[in-house]
């Protein structure tokens, strides 16, 4: 996990003392095709990153999805 955490660039400059005591609160989630992660009504508690696969970010207005990214 240190070494993923490493080639993330907000992560890059860290130290590997740094590293290890984030690598301590990483979470490792896997979700499949089409699962709703979060939601704008879920209270945020900490951040994704994205180590393999695709997300898509979108907002839902009148039961149309707009796609953001």
């Amino acid at each position: 996990m240190k070494r993923f955490l490493k080639r993330v660039p907000l992560f890059s400059s860290l130290s590997d003392e740094q590293l290890l005591l984030l690598e301590r609160l990483v979470v490792e989630r896997r979700y499949p095709k089409g699962k709703i992660i979060f939601t704008t009504s879920m209270k945020a508690d900490g951040f994704y990153v994205l180590k393999s696969g695709k997300v898509k970010v979108f907002r839902s207005r009148d039961g149309k999805e707009q796609i953001i990214k």
